[in-house]
This record gives C-alpha cells, sequence and structure tokens, in this order.
C-alpha cells in the first residue's frame, strides 16, 4: 500500500487577508510529523483485522503552502514499496518537463496518452509515455553492450528526479497489466531487483 499526501491551500482574489498572515493562521497546530504519526496509527488500527502491519504502508507528507520552503513528514518514507499506478504521476511530471525543455514535442498523441494514463490509469498509455520519455522501445532481447545503452536511456527519469533530490526511488519500468518480456523484462534483473518503487 502506497499513499502520498499533498497538502496545499488555494490563494485566489477572495483571499482578503496577506499571504504570510492567512497562512500562518491556517497551520495546524501539531506538526507534520504528528499528523503522519496519527494517520499512520489510524490506518494500522482501523485495518488491524485485516492484519496490516506498518512494514505494509509508507506516508510522505510535503506541505506546499510556502512553496518555497516545503515542509515534510514521513512514516517509513524512505522504504522501497511497489507504487503500483502512482508511478504513473512520476511519468507526468516529467513529460511535463520535458516538455518544457523542448525534449520532447507537443503533439497530439502525447496529449491523448497523457491523458488517458492518469485520467483511465491506462498502462498502455503509460508505456507510450515511458518510451517518448527515455527514447526506448520494448522488444526482443538485445545482446548485452546494447542493452547496456538501451538501460542507460531508460534511466533517464531516474537521472531526473536524483537532481531534484529524491533517492531511494526507481521510475524506470513501464506498467503492465500482465508480465513484461523481452528486454522489458530483461530490465528489470535477473531477481527483479530493478523494478518500479
Amino acid at each position: 500500500m502506497f499513499c502520498l499526501l499533498r497538502l496545499s491551500i488555494a490563494s485566489g482574489p477572495a483571499q482578503s487577508r496577506p499571504a504570510a498572515t492567512w497562512l500562518a493562521h491556517k497551520r495546524p497546530t501539531r506538526s507534520l510529523q504528528e499528523l503522519v504519526d496519527e494517520a499512520a496509527r489510524t490506518t494500522l488500527e482501523k485495518f488491524a483485522d485485516k492484519k496490516l502491519e506498518p512494514k505494509q504502508i509508507s506516508i510522505t507528507l510535503i506541505d506546499l503552502r510556502d512553496p518555497q520552503h516545503p515542509g515534510k513528514a514521513s512514516f517509513r518514507g524512505n522504504e522501497r514499496i511497489y507504487p503500483a499506478s502512482v508511478v504513473k504521476l512520476f511519468y507526468l511530471v516529467a513529460a511535463h518537463r520535458w516538455l518544457e525543455d523542448k525534449k520532447i514535442g507537443d503533439t497530439p498523441e502525447l496529449r491523448r496518452a497523457l491523458k488517458d494514463m492518469i485520467v483511465d490509469s491506462s498502462n498502455e498509455a503509460t508505456q507510450y509515455i515511458v518510451d517518448v520519455l527515455t527514447h526506448t522501445t520494448g522488444g526482443f532481447e538485445l545482446p548485452p553492450a546494447e542493452m547496456d545503452e538501451w538501460q542507460y536511456k531508460r534511466n533517464a527519469v531516474n537521472r531526473y528526479f536524483a537532481s531534484l533530490g529524491y533517492t531511494n526511488i526507481n521510475v524506470n519500468q513501464k506498467t503492465f497489466c500482465e508480465d513484461a518480456y523481452g528486454r522489458e523484462h530483461v530490465s528489470r534483473g535477473p531477481n527483479g531487483e530493478n523494478r518500479t518503487n
């Protein structure tokens, strides 16, 4: 189970107080860490009958009310956990960065795939987005030297998030309804050590 929480407070014309005063007024009396700890405790209690254990959850809370100084708290936040479709958010962010940097073209097909990846959680659309971002494609197994070059390209999204300070994540695999074959399967490593997490 993976949970990513984001707190953001919209500002708009209806806001009459200065932003700093308004934000200070809205800050919780409890710390972010206390909120996360309570959420973890409550979740574990609520699903105790299902035998949910602490090692099965991870929570990260990022407070964006002050975008220049975001607050952060977590419960097992550095643990590697299979993110399922949450990984699609990372591909969405990377795609927008690539578009801003003119690394990829803004095409109707790209827009369709981005929409389907997020709105419908389409694995096929996600596969296309990963290909576009990394300039790689699936297919038959490659000789070792070619596979190394392919894997380097496939790690483009990992390198981007590493440049932002992300650690202990792996976002270089496509999502599938069933299983991966060929170079996609080889890329995961013999024991699945390179799976998305």
